[in-house]
């Protein structure tokens, strides 16, 4: 009897024993596109005794087969593990952005500060920012976010975005910016048109990281210099930036969505035509 006890013990031990369960990118994911598939992804694997591994291979719109910051595993080049546990060779990748079953939608929490703080506490759970990006983020924003001066965060989301929402005029976004007085705007765009015309328009002193921008309309993590692997780092040391700003006027956009999660009390105004 005792044997059967124990060889029951052991069988459900086995059973219940927590998988690996390899995430990738799913196929031309723009950067948050991915990283809130892979919250979906996180979420699922939390719900269903799966142990996460976060590897972002060649179907990565950033992977560079050469690598980035000394790693191979696209996921890597900005974010640390999310378990103890790692990509062999011959695993199984999964790459839907919803996984099949007990998700939950990570995307448009807009005007939602109750969800964005659940977001973010999951979100805390499992994402470690690589310490080359928050250097970066700190060294920005103590040179130029002034204590006593506001600082109002503008992104707007150009280039191929018109094929999934229509464009917001820029005059518009000027408009709600003309509101606030005696600040400085940090502006984030994928287009070096809009910088501009901010610069030219906006009622105060306008700062922005030294980032590429298109200036010919196409989408910049097709064919930004520097690599496709700089382009991801760029657009989250700019949303990064953005959430320590104290309002913040947007565009919709996966970028937009990030920001209002690591800054979840972040106070906003989404522009945005149906």
């Amino acid at each position: 009897m005792k044997k059967i006890i124990l060889l029951v013990l052991w069988a459900t031990s086995v059973v219940c024993q927590p998988e690996k369960y390899v995430c990738s990118s799913h196929d031309g994911a723009g950067f948050f596109s991915a990283f809130f598939g892979a919250l979906n992804q996180l979420w699922w694997c939390e719900h269903n005794n799966k142990i996460p591994v976060m590897y972002w291979d060649d179907k990565c719109l950033y992977y560079q087969p050469e690598g980035y910051n000394d790693t191979y595993n696209a996921w890597e080049y900005y974010f640390e593990p999310v378990s103890q546990d790692q990509y062999h060779e011959g695993d199984e990748v999964h790459y839907q952005y919803l996984p099949p079953t007990a998700y939950v939608n990570f995307t448009d929490f807009t005007n939602n500060k109750s969800n964005r703080r659940l977001a973010n506490q999951f979100m805390d759970k499992y994402i470690r920012i690589k310490p080359h990006i928050v250097d970066a983020v700190e060294a920005f924003y103590h040179r130029h976010f002034f204590r006593g001066k506001k600082t109002i965060g503008i992104y707007y989301r150009g280039t191929d975005k018109s094929q999934e929402t229509k464009r917001i005029p820029i005059a518009l976004v000027i408009k709600q910016a003309r509101k606030f007085k005696g600040c400085q705007f940090f502006v984030a765009t994928d287009e070096q048109y809009v910088l501009d015309t901010f610069k030219k328009f906006l009622p105060g002193p306008v700062i922005h990281t030294d980032c590429f921008r298109s200036k010919d309309g196409r989408p910049i993590h097709f064919h930004g210099t520097g690599g496709k692997a700089l382009a991801g780092q760029e657009v989250l040391i700019d949303a990064l930036l953005l959430a320590r700003c104290e309002y913040f006027i947007h565009t919709w956009s996966n970028v937009s969505m990030a920001v209002l999660v690591f800054n979840p009390a972040l106070d906003n105004l989404c522009l945005r035509k149906n």
